[in-house]
């Protein structure tokens, strides 16, 4: 898999990031505010998250929350052990296996899912002359980046592997923008790199995104706003 490159942040480093940024907006202490959450709670949304929600229940059949990449790797290529790498990253992030239910007050919850498979469809284009399998690979992406999420039902991940030619595939990857930023990208294809090439087992990670959501949204209800202080003094 010698096109994919194996550079990025470790989850360390992204937790530190993180970190610099909830202090850089005025929370200083939130390195010892967020802690792993309790396990079986209910998990909320974050701020952003649920604007993206609203917008996805309301308008079901959009896809402008979409993010699609397609990655070109060159070199003799491990499929089955490229599916492995792929599942055990996302078994490692929850965020890639979370689905949102509408919880008892409709008030939307996530919801981390056990099954931690990751489904990879597979095509091959080999037989097809160059120009025409180019031309289908583009369509390919068109059509699953234009692809709704039902955000109660689908991971926010999807995958497809595309078979070009006896070394040469192209990976392409939808994910929602509820679980996923421009920050998300490089993270995940190290890791998958990584396992791909020494399968090693990356540390635990210290924190979810959940956790995160949690936090926030108890700093939420701790946070004096601009009008409460005023009207308390």
């Amino acid at each position: 898999m010698s096109g994919a490159q194996s550079a990025g942040t470790t989850g360390s480093d992204r937790l530190a990031l993180l970190r610099r940024r909830l202090a850089a907006r005025g929370l200083a202490a939130a390195d010892q505010a967020i802690t792993p959450r309790d396990p079986g709670a209910p998990v909320p949304l974050t701020a952003a998250q649920r604007r993206m929600w609203f917008l996805q229940r309301f308008q079901p059949h959009s896809a402008a929350n979409n993010i699609c990449v397609g990655i070109r790797l060159t070199g003799d290529l491990d499929a089955t052990r490229l599916h492995r790498a792929l599942r055990d990253t996302v078994a490692r992030h929850e965020i890639l296996r979370t689905t949102y239910a509408t919880g008892p007050d409709g008030n939307p919850v996530q919801v981390v899912r056990a099954d931690r498979d990751v489904p990879v469809s597979l095509m091959d284009f080999s037989r097809f002359p160059e120009r025409e399998r180019e031309a289908m690979v583009d369509d390919l992406a068109l059509g699953v980046g234009a692809r709704a999420f039902d955000l109660a039902a689908d991971p926010p991940l999807w995958l497809s592997l595309v078979r070009m030619g006896p070394r040469e595939h192209v990976l392409l990857l939808v994910a929602h923008h509820i679980a996923w930023d421009d920050s998300s990208w490089l993270p995940l294809l190290r890791e998958v790199a990584d396992r791909y090439s020494a399968e090693r087992e990356p540390a635990a990670l210290e924190l979810s995104y959940g956790d995160y959501a949690v936090w926030e949204n108890s700093a939420a209800t701790r946070t004096p706003t601009p009008w409460t202080t005023g009207a308390a003094s």
